[in-house]
């Protein structure tokens, strides 16, 4: 019985926006998001469309690629859900002769070759006519991967670039 309710228990809470929510109780918060990123979302006046390209399909992924495929997964959720509706995420599979496929290759997003498969693993995010992409995401640069789609995102979103002035007494 105690099982039971304990089960009920957590499925009721899933439910709830309060469930859905992950704690980081990392040394240095390696799982939450910066507070340079939550001001880039913050800001968003108009909407961004993250296009996501993963083979999921294959049976050729390596085991690493795909362990870091749910690090991104989580990554963009996160993104999603504090964005208030401002950016959507489409997850697209590019298989061989696909709409996904053709879309892939006119965001400039080639795929890697591996074991005589042609695997995708990149982002292209937009936002009115401005592209960015991210033509392949590499485990190893990890740590940088909330810079580069953040920094891709202001790219994006932000209409005109900010000037910076310098004041001297020199001539």
């Amino acid at each position: 019985a105690l099982v039971a309710i304990a089960v009920l228990a957590n499925w009721l809470v899933s439910l709830t926006p309060i469930g859905n929510r992950g704690a980081d109780f990392t040394e240095n918060k390696v799982h939450t998001l910066s507070p340079g990123t939550r001001a880039i979302l913050g800001e968003l006046d108009t909407p961004v469309v993250i296009r996501y390209y993963a083979s999921r399909s294959t049976d050729y992924m390596p085991e690493e690629l795909k362990l870091h495929m749910r690090r991104v997964d989580d990554l963009l959720k996160e993104y999603s859900s504090i964005s208030d509706g401002k950016l959507r995420v489409e997850n697209l599979d590019p298989e061989p002769d696909t709409d996904a496929e053709d879309s892939a290759n006119l965001d400039g997003i080639n795929g890697q070759r591996m074991d005589d498969q042609n695997l995708f693993f990149g982002l292209a995010i937009s936002c009115l006519d401005k592209t960015s992409v991210i033509p392949f995401i590499d485990p190893r640069n990890e740590t940088m991967l909330e810079y580069q789609i953040s920094k891709a995102i202001a790219d994006v979103s932000t209409p005109t670039k900010p000037k910076i002035g310098l004041m001297s007494a020199l001539d």
